[in-house]
Order: structure tokens, then C-alpha cells, then sequence
């Protein structure tokens, strides 16, 4: 897509990826980076990371709902997925995107001012949620070194405490969310329930064994320099690209560690 140029350079530089085509009306060869128009489990069959915005297009159907679903939980899917709130074509607000995951968007929500949010370590916290192996190696010990800081512009909170609708009646925490971004100052995410940056890590009720889920409110912090406001992917001396590297790192490792192939593409959806 216009406007992540240096997202889709950095994945072929670090990463083997099969060509392949979309099958689409513009379908075409593309490195295994490529745009999908419905979400089902043929469409996701070979993808080892998808990155979902339905900011601009319909609410997600039952049926697409349900292979995402599936697609993390079976196959070991990594989920990078954008709960943006402030403004919606249709008039969902992203509420069966991240519904499903605890999450309860803030419709028309402020945009935040370009920040600078401390990525804590999980070690030492006060934090209710066991800090796990992936957790660790997403912000602490991956291979593309830590992230002790996450640069984003525009964005706003959602709500991850319990709700009373059967979407998100379990809340993002007890659904295995961990908060990535637990302060903004001394003003307490988790103890407010609500979000900014969560990771969901293998192991966990919506995850399965090799499924992980990122989520945030919108996808500045991967976008070039130029685009939008001004992307933030390289800022901080590439902070944001570190942490989506480790998380591409984490999932292809899982799948293929418990033979779900790895290396086959990384996609995206609006």
C-alpha cells in the first residue's frame, strides 16, 4: 500500500517470502506481501502474519469472523489488527474487529498527540498477567533487540475492562492480553481498563498454542516518514520497526517449529 514502502522493504530484506498472487481482480506477483478483499480460510491459508484495518470497509461477516478466529486459534496465525475508533466509513468503529478479543472501541475517540509511550519491562511489574517466554522476546530478548519505547501519532485508548455484550463479557485481560503500554505518565491503562498497545501471546484462550495477536488504534507507527501525519516506523531509532520485526520473527519461528510452514507471506486488509 502507498505509503509503507519502507514496512514492505524491511520484511523482504529480513525475511524468505514464497511469490505468489492475490487472486484478485488486481492480482498480480508480489513477494509475498499482498492485499486480500475477503477473509476466509482459503485466503489465509498460507499467511503467517495478516495485518487487518476495517476503518474504510464493512464490518467484518460472521463467516470472516469465524476463519479469522480459526486462522489464530488452529493454524497459528499472527494477527496484527487496528481497533481505530475516531472515524469509520461504515459506522462500525471497528467493533466486531476487536470485539471478539475483549476490546471495546471509544467511538469518535480524540486523537492523541505524537508521543513517546515507555515499553516497561515485563519483569519486576505490578502487572495481574504471568509474563511469558514470547511476551519477553516481543519487547525484552528478540532478535531484533529491545524495545524499550513506542513512538505513535494520532492514536487513542480503548476499553479492555469486562463489557456486558457476549463479544467481550470476558474482558482483553482475562482473554490474555498483556499491556504493552501499561502508563501514559501516571495515569494507569490497566487499572483503568483500557488500552493503548496489547499483546496477546501464544498460549491463551483466543490464541491456541502458536497464535499471537497485536493490537493497536491505528497503524501510524508502521507507516513511512511522508505518509498521513508523519509515520513513525524508523523513528526512535527504529523502536516501532523492532517490535513488528520480533513479532514476525516470534510467529513464522512457531509455525514452523509445530509444522505450520513459515516464511509464506505477510498480508493486509482494509
Amino acid at each position: 500500500s502507498t505509503g509503507f514502502s519502507t514496512l514492505r522493504r524491511t520484511i523482504t530484506e529480513h525475511f524468505h517470502s514464497t511469490p505468489t498472487t492475490t487472486g484478485g481482480r488486481n492480482s498480480s506477483p508480489t513477494n509475498g506481501i499482498l492485499p486480500i478483499e475477503t477473509i476466509s480460510p482459503e485466503s489465509l491459508h498460507n499467511l503467517d502474519v495478516f495485518l487487518l484495518c476495517t476503518t474504510e470497509g464493512p464490518p467484518l461477516s460472521e463467516s470472516e469472523l469465524t476463519s479469522l478466529k480459526e486462522w489464530v486459534y488452529k493454524k497459528g496465525g499472527a494477527l496484527i489488527v487496528s481497533a481505530f475508533s475516531q472515524w469509520s466509513a461504515e459506522g462500525h468503529y471497528a467493533e466486531r474487529t476487536v470485539g471478539w478479543l475483549g476490546i471495546i472501541p471509544n467511538r469518535g475517540a480524540q486523537f492523541r498527540p505524537k508521543t513517546d509511550y515507555t515499553i516497561q519491562s515485563p519483569q519486576g511489574t505490578d502487572s495481574t498477567v504471568a509474563i511469558d517466554d514470547e511476551t519477553m522476546a516481543l519487547v525484552t530478548n528478540g532478535p531484533f533487540g529491545p524495545v524499550n519505547v513506542f513512538r505513535n501519532i494520532g492514536d487513542s485508548l480503548f476499553r479492555t475492562s469486562l463489557g456486558t455484550s457476549s463479544d467481550n463479557e470476558d474482558g482483553a485481560i482475562r482473554n490474555g492480553a498483556v499491556h504493552l503500554v501499561r502508563k501514559i505518565g501516571r495515569y494507569n491503562l490497566e487499572h483503568k481498563g483500557e488500552g493503548l498497545l496489547l499483546f496477546y501471546p501464544p498460549g491463551g484462550r483466543l490464541t491456541g498454542k502458536r497464535g499471537r495477536i497485536l493490537v493497536c488504534s491505528n497503524y501510524h507507527w508502521l507507516a513511512d516518514s511522508t505518509y498521513w501525519s508523519g509515520g513513525t516506523f524508523l523513528a526512535n531509532d527504529g523502536a516501532q520497526r523492532r517490535l513488528f520485526l520480533n513479532f514476525v520473527a516470534g510467529a513464522v519461528a512457531s509455525r514452523v517449529q509445530f509444522g505450520g510452514g513459515g516464511g509464506r507471506g505477510v498480508c493486509g486488509s482494509d
